[in-house]
């Protein structure tokens, strides 16, 4: 039985391209920074929780996981690397989460960064990796200005299968977990939490400091929380990683059947990131000629964040650019 690595729908439609974060979902509190690496366009892989995040150079970084044979980031040198951030997202903060969805092939690979905040030189880091330390494990390392350190491994994750992974840090209680169970704990040291290294920046499948740590393996999706997420959050995102994501806000067009003129969509002109419940074109879905409440456009988006520009044909008065009423209604997520 082939795995589903990353739900590719959710609410019922397909991943957008452009996400937008459910805010009001439990799992969204604290989300610092998420990535679906299966959404954007071209080297455009948006952030959930803030300003879209860019590739250096690879587009396979926007195909993510697929069910059955993955096909996301299979980095050879600099290419499929996600660079987050210039600066840290979680390095010097007291609490923190980090959680990834990755696979290997039983064979090949050699893994390494799978989210690293780090500058080319200094102490300071932040890295959630594979076979950094040893064998097929997962691998957490953290150390501050001041030089302490910490480094846990634990778990198999070169196994041919998908594994959900993750690192936490509350105060000085640091912890790993593969599929929701955790495999090693240890503490921080003493000494501050502060990360000033000047050039660090925050990637997915790369680190800055280590030319030979680049990711080998797919990555579906990295979330990073400014607090701790407990176990019946790593598996409640292991069962529905999408819940993060708003789901689809669909809009329906309404007849007007008393007006004197009236149009009706005839062609699309931009799209945006909507989608039509059924064929290719959104004019048809809008078009309520005659009227129907079971095809519509949807879009991940917040209205006033995406467009949908369709052109208008008059029906009753070719003659006339004026007077025409096109009506739609937006229906709220539950």
């Amino acid at each position: 039985m082939s795995a589903l690595l990353l739900p590719r729908t959710w609410g019922g439609a397909a991943l957008p391209a452009g996400p937008a974060l459910n805010s009001g979902h439990p799992l969204a509190a604290g989300l610092v920074g998420g990535w679906f690496l299966g959404t954007g366009g071209g080297s455009l892989v948006p952030n959930l929780a803030g300003a879209p995040t860019y590739a250096t150079s690879d587009a396979n970084v926007t195909r993510g996981m697929s069910m059955g044979a993955p096909s996301g980031i299979w980095t050879t040198g600099t290419s499929g690397i996600v660079t987050a951030r210039s600066g840290p997202l979680l390095g010097g903060q007291v609490n923190w989460s980090i959680v990834a969805r990755i696979f290997f092939p039983t064979t090949g690979g050699s893994g390494r960064a799978i989210y690293c905040e780090r500058a080319a030189s200094g102490n300071d880091i932040l890295k959630l990796d594979y076979q950094g330390l040893s064998g097929a494990a997962l691998d957490l390392t953290y150390r501050n200005d001041a030089g302490t350190l910490i480094q846990l491994a634990g778990g198999n994750i070169h196994d041919g299968a998908p594994h959900q992974v993750a690192g936490t840090k509350r105060g000085t209680d640091c912890r790993i977990y593969v599929d929701g169970v955790q495999v090693n704990q240890g503490t921080f040291g003493s000494g501050s939490d502060a990360f000033t290294n000047a050039g660090l920046v925050s990637q997915i499948g790369a680190d800055a400091g280590d030319t030979n740590a680049f990711w080998l393996g797919s990555i579906a999706y990295v979330l990073v929380y400014a607090r701790v997420l407990g176990l019946s959050e790593l598996e409640w995102l292991r069962a529905e990683p999408t819940a993060v994501i708003a789901p689809p806000r669909p809009f329906w067009a309404v007849a007007v059947a008393s007006a004197n003129q009236f149009a009706r969509p005839a062609s699309d002109i931009a799209a945006g990131t909507w989608t039509p419940t059924t064929g290719t074109d959104l004019y048809a879905m809008l078009d309520e000629t005659p009227a129907s409440d079971t095809d519509y456009i949807q879009s991940g988006l917040i209205p006033t964040a995406d467009v949908c520009e369709v052109r208008l044909t008059s029906l009753t008065d070719p003659a006339s650019s004026t007077g025409h009423v096109v009506r739609y209604r937006l229906r709220k997520p539950l």
